[in-house]
C-alpha cells in the first residue's frame, strides 16, 4: 500500500510539473454581449478557448436550445486565429433569444482538447442571462459598489475544480481505481491549496488557515477584502455588468469603487405596491389550491359531515343529489372558436386579444381533454408535457406548436401577422380540436340525462325492516 501511495505521489508531482506550467496559458469562457435583454430580443454569445497547441478541439454539443428557455437561432463555424505569442484562439459564435421572462442560469460548459492521444478538459464559468419585460434598459439606474475597509482583493477558488480536472488526462483516469483516483484528486488539491496559501500570505499577509479555506471553497465570483488580521468583507459580484475596477491582490482603500451593477428590482418586489386585479387574485388562489388541496379537502369533508349530522338530527334530509351530464370539451372549444370566427375582433385592431382568445380556448380544451394544468404552463412546458405524456400525432403536435409560437410572437414580441395568418391560426386550432376529440357514443346507446336522487327517512326505515 505504501508503495502504491508513493507511486501516486510521484505521478501527482509529475502531472503538476508538466501540466501546471501550461495551464496558466489555457483559458476558456462563454461570453454574452449583454447579460440582460428584453423579451424577444436577440443576443450574441461566444465560446472561446485559448491554448498553445492541440491536435483536436471539441466544443460543447449544440442543439436548438442552450438551456431551457433560451433558444439558439444560429450556430457559427469554429474559427481560430494565432497571435504573435504563439497562442491559438478557437471561437464559435451563437445567436440567442428568449420569449419568457426570468433569470436563466447557463451552467458550466465542457471544453475539451486532445494532445498526443491525451484528452484535457476545462469548464466555462456559470453565466446568467436575465430576460426582462418591455422596459428601456437605458433608463435603469446603475449602482457603484464601494469598499468599506482598506485591504487586498482575493477571489474565491471553487475548490480548484477546473484546475484539478485539467491536470488529470483521461488515460490516467481510466487506468486508476476509484480509491486511487480519489487519492490523486486529494493530492492535487493539497498541492494547489499549499500554493494558494503561499500566494495569499505573500500578497496580503493573511495566514489564518480557516479564512483561507473559506476563500478556497467559495465560488469564483466571490470577492473578499482581507489583510493580515482576517477577512473584512465578502460579496458576490453580480452578473449585471462586467465593469470591475479591481484585480486580484490589488490593494484598495476605504470608499474605493469595486464594480458597477444594474439596480433592477424584481417584479415580485413591486407586486404588492400595485392594485391587485381579479386575474392576479384568481391565479394566486389556483396556486394556493394546487399546493394545499389535500387539507382543504379534509376541511370540506369535515364540514360536510357535520352539516349532515345536524340536518339528520333535526329531521332534515340533505341527501339530495342532482346528476347533470358534463358537456364534452370539444363541444365547448368548437363553439368558442366559431364565436371568435364570427366576431373577427382583429378587424377592430385587437390582434393581440384575438390570438389570446384562441390560445385560451385551446389551453382550456387541453385541460379538460387531457387533465393537465395547461393554463398555468408556458408554451414550451405545454408542448413538452403533451409530447411526453400524450403522444400526439406529428401533424397535431406541429399544429399546436405553430399556434403557440405565432401567438407568443404576437403577444410578447409585437409581431404583426398578415391577414391570411389570422384565418390560418383559427383553422389550425379547429383542426387540432377535431383531430384530438374523444369520439362520442353511438345514438343507439343510452345518453346521460339530468337526474335527481333523494333518499328519505321513510325509505331508509323500510330498507332496515327488510
Amino acid at each position: 500500500m505504501n508503495r502504491n501511495i508513493s507511486l501516486i505521489t510521484v505521478l501527482v508531482l509529475f502531472l503538476i510539473s508538466s501540466v501546471y506550467s501550461t495551464a496558466q496559458n489555457v483559458n476558456t469562457f462563454l461570453k454574452l454581449d449583454n447579460d440582460t435583454i428584453i423579451i424577444g430580443d436577440q443576443i450574441s454569445a461566444k465560446f472561446n478557448l485559448k491554448l498553445n497547441n492541440a491536435d483536436e478541439i471539441i466544443f460543447p454539443p449544440i442543439s436548438d436550445t442552450l438551456v431551457r428557455g433560451i433558444e439558439i437561432l444560429n450556430i457559427g463555424e469554429i474559427e481560430h486565429t494565432t497571435n504573435d505569442d504563439g497562442m491559438v484562439y478557437y471561437t464559435r459564435d451563437l445567436l440567442l433569444t428568449s420569449f419568457d421572462t426570468g433569470t436563466y442560469v447557463i451552467p458550466p460548459k465542457q471544453m475539451r482538447w486532445v494532445v498526443q492521444s491525451d484528452t484535457f478538459e476545462l469548464f466555462t464559468d456559470t453565466v446568467f442571462l436575465r430576460v426582462n419585460p418591455y422596459i428601456n434598459i437605458d433608463t435603469v439606474p446603475r449602482d457603484t459598489v464601494f469598499t468599506k475597509h482598506t485591504g487586498s482583493i482575493v477571489f474565491g477558488r471553487n475548490n480548484f475544480t477546473a484546475e484539478i480536472e485539467q491536470s488529470i488526462p483521461d488515460s490516467v483516469k481510466q487506468s486508476l481505481s476509484e480509491e486511487k483516483l480519489k487519492y490523486l484528486y486529494d493530492s492535487i488539491f493539497q498541492t494547489h491549496a499549499q500554493r494558494f496559501f503561499s500566494e495569499v500570505f505573500n500578497s496580503t499577509g493573511l495566514k489564518d488557515a480557516e479564512d483561507i479555506s473559506l476563500i478556497i471553497g467559495s465560488p469564483l465570483k466571490q470577492l473578499f477584502i482581507v489583510d493580515k488580521t482576517g477577512i473584512y468583507e465578502q460579496m458576490r459580484v453580480p452578473g449585471a455588468t462586467d465593469t470591475i475596477f479591481v484585480n486580484e491582490y490589488d490593494t484598495v482603500q476605504k470608499n474605493q469603487p469595486l464594480y458597477v451593477a444594474f439596480v433592477i428590482k424584481d417584479i415580485e418586489d413591486t407586486l404588492y405596491n400595485t392594485p391587485l386585479t381579479f386575474q392576479e387574485l384568481w391565479q394566486r388562489f389556483l396556486i394556493f389550491l394546487k399546493k394545499n388541496w389535500w387539507w382543504l379537502l379534509l376541511i370540506i369533508a369535515a364540514i360536510t359531515g357535520g352539516l349532515i349530522y345536524l340536518f339528520r338530527k333535526k329531521g332534515i334530509n340533505p341527501l339530495k343529489i342532482r346528476i347533470k351530464p358534463e358537456e364534452p370539451p370539444h363541444h365547448i372549444a368548437l363553439r368558442e372558436l366559431e364565436r371568435i370566427r364570427i366576431e373577427k375582433i382583429w378587424r377592430q385592431g385587437k390582434v393581440k386579444a384575438y390570438y389570446t382568445e384562441i390560445t385560451d380556448v385551446l389551453r382550456q380544451y387541453i385541460e379538460r381533454r387531457y387533465g393537465i394544468w395547461a393554463m398555468e404552463m408556458t408554451s414550451d412546458e405545454l408542448l413538452q408535457s403533451m409530447d411526453s405524456s400524450h403522444k400526439l400525432l406529428t401533424n397535431e403536435n406541429h399544429k399546436l406548436k405553430q399556434i403557440l409560437q405565432l401567438s407568443d410572437l404576437v403577444k410578447f414580441a409585437k409581431f404583426e401577422p398578415q391577414n391570411h395568418e389570422h384565418d390560418l391560426i383559427l383553422k389550425l386550432a379547429k383542426e387540432f380540436v377535431e383531430n384530438t376529440l374523444i369520439e362520442e357514443e353511438a345514438p343507439t346507446k343510452a345518453k346521460p340525462v339530468e337526474a335527481e336522487i333523494e333518499l328519505s327517512e321513510e325509505t331508509k326505515i323500510e330498507e332496515n325492516k327488510e
